[in-house]
């Protein structure tokens, strides 16, 4: 007689479980027993429908349908009718723990609609029982900040941000578009190929203290940026990154800024170690001592190893004698913050992103992440760090 009562393990991802094969699943390697279940099958309280029950804090969530189906959902003192289908397994579905405002919120997924996967998100009412948020696809669930970032249900390609306060979401900004095509004055047609590439995850690499590339580390596909400062030989990006940054220029001339040209793009290990030590040894022969100079350096230039320069995604652009914060305060740069996610780029050090990029702000570094992750973390007001961690 089989007990099916069970928790769902902790997951770390956003992702849905893998197919579980049938009628010959092990419920033990999806779900962690928490206590001998009511009988199922048989018995005073036998209910065929019951799939599986999980403990949110001091609630009960149980979970009732068919293999690849819930129609209902009981948590706490709050009952709920849901129609959520999957193409996975019989236990295709899972909960995984939100707990905003230390709160006991939790998200179901509910299905797959093309690409994206789509959640039913409960939260922590306060009162014993839970309230039905409504469906979301692929939410990034920011407790740092109590916001979520989400796709409409339905309508993957309208990003929406919500702010969760008290048990309940607002609506902070709506209808953001993530696939459609900008309107730009130039056409730009022959590089949206580029800005939104087909390998939409592809340009995420995380490059930072903590996520150092090997010294071996070189980029496929290096191609020559035309809008190199004409006083130093071409820099160069991967060839996606360029062609997306050789757009962005058209735009930004048609726009009537002429003058910003890229100083740096592509460095190597070798190229990194030479540019740390020159400034290092810059400041010990101003007088510095070696810790104080070495600490200075490390503010706002990367050791080798530890720079997007070596991705062959970042770039430094300005309109400046030398890279300097200045810059934020040239007309340009207002455009160039208001725009360039639309070419897939992002600010890769924001003013008030240095306690977690560890880099003081450069409002002339630019990344490539391709436009629809750039969209996204152009309008939460993130830095690739906080970014990439939501997507854990």
């Amino acid at each position: 007689m089989k007990r099916i009562i069970a928790v769902i393990a902790a997951l770390s991802m956003l992702l849905p479980l893998a197919s579980c094969g049938g009628a010959d699943v092990d419920p033990s390697v999806i779900f962690t027993p928490v206590e001998s279940g009511t009988d199922t099958e048989n018995g005073a309280n036998a209910d065929s429908s019951l799939l599986f029950e999980k403990t949110v804090g001091s609630a009960s969530v149980k979970f009732y349908g068919a293999p690849g189906e819930i129609d209902k959902i009981e948590a706490g003192s709050s009952t709920f009718d849901v129609a959520a289908k999957s193409s996975d397994a019989e236990f295709g579905f899972f909960a995984k723990d939100v707990n905003f405002d230390g709160k006991e919120d939790f998200a179901v997924s509910s299905g797959k609609v093309g690409g994206v996967t789509n959640y039913l998100i409960f939260l922590d009412n306060g009162n014993g029982g839970f309230t039905n948020a409504g469906e979301f696809g692929d939410p990034l669930f920011d407790r740092a900040n109590s916001k979520i970032y989400a796709t409409k249900a339905g309508t993957p390609e309208t990003f929406e941000i919500y702010a969760v306060n008290g048990g309940s979401l607002t609506l902070e900004k709506g209808g953001i578009p993530l696939d459609a095509t900008p309107e730009f004055k130039s056409d730009l047609s022959s590089y949206e190929q580029y800005m939104a590439p087909a390998d939409r995850d592809g340009y995420l690499l995380l490059v930072n203290s903590d996520h150092p590339l090997d010294s071996s580390f070189v980029p496929e596909d290096l191609t020559d940026l035309k809008d190199t400062r004409s006083d130093r030989a071409a820099q160069q990006l991967t060839k996606t990154a360029a062609y997306a940054l050789e757009a962005l220029y058209i735009e930004m001339r048609a726009a009537g800024y002429t003058d910003v040209s890229v100083t740096s793009g592509y460095r190597s290990y070798a190229r990194q170690e030479e540019v740390f030590n020159m400034y290092l040894n810059m400041n010990l022969a101003n007088g510095y001592d070696y810790d104080t100079a070495y600490a200075m350096v490390a503010s706002d230039t990367a050791l080798p190893g530890q720079s997007e320069h070596q991705s062959g995604l970042g770039c430094d652009m300005h309109n400046l004698s030398s890279a300097s914060q200045a810059f934020k305060d040239q007309p340009v740069y207002s455009w160039l913050i208001e725009n360039c996610h639309k070419f897939g780029f992002i600010l890769r050090f924001p003013a008030d992103k240095e306690d977690i990029t560890k880099i003081t702000f450069e409002p002339w570094h630019y990344r490539f992440v391709g436009r629809y992750h750039a969209t996204k973390i152009h309008a939460a007001g993130l830095c690739l760090e906080e970014y990439i961690e939501l997507l854990k």
